[in-house]
C-alpha cells in the first residue's frame, strides 16, 4: 500500500520553534546586566548572548562570568544551556565573578519570564 509507505517517512514531531527575549539585571557595581537568551517550546536555554553590556572597570569579570570562565567553572553562557527559569539558579557561579554571575543568572531569569 503506498499511502502507508507515506505515511511512515511523514515526521510525526513538529518542529521546535525557538523564541529569543532580552533581559537585565543590575549589578552592584553600577552596570546594568543585558542578555538575549534564545529558548525553545519547553522554555530551556538554547543560547545565551551579551546583548550590549557596557561593564566599565568590571569588564575582566564580566568576560570570566560569560564566556571564559574562571577558577575551574565555564562561563556562564555556556553553563546554562539546558537550564529553565526553575534550574538557572543551580549553576555555580564563576569563581571570582560571583556578582556577575548571579547578575547573568537574574538577568536569564528575567528574559525567560517575557
Amino acid at each position: 500500500n503506498i499511502t502507508a509507505v507515506e505515511n511512515e517517512r511523514t515526521p510525526t514531531t513538529k518542529p521546535t520553534t525557538n523564541k529569543k527575549a532580552n533581559g537585565e539585571a543590575t549589578v552592584s557595581y553600577g552596570y546594568i546586566a543585558k542578555v538575549t537568551v534564545t529558548f525553545d517550546s519547553d522554555g530551556k536555554v538554547v543560547s545565551v548572548v551579551d546583548n550590549g553590556t557596557e561593564a566599565g572597570g568590571n569588564s575582566q569579570y564580566w568576560t570570566w562570568a560569560t564566556t571564559e570562565g574562571h577558577g575551574g567553572i565555564a562561563g556562564l553562557f555556556k553553563s546554562l544551556i539546558g537550564k529553565d527559569k526553575d534550574t538557572v539558579d543551580s549553576v555555580d557561579a564563576v569563581s571570582g565573578a560571583t556578582v556577575s554571575s548571579n547578575a547573568i543568572k537574574q538577568a536569564v531569569k528575567d528574559a525567560l519570564s517575557k
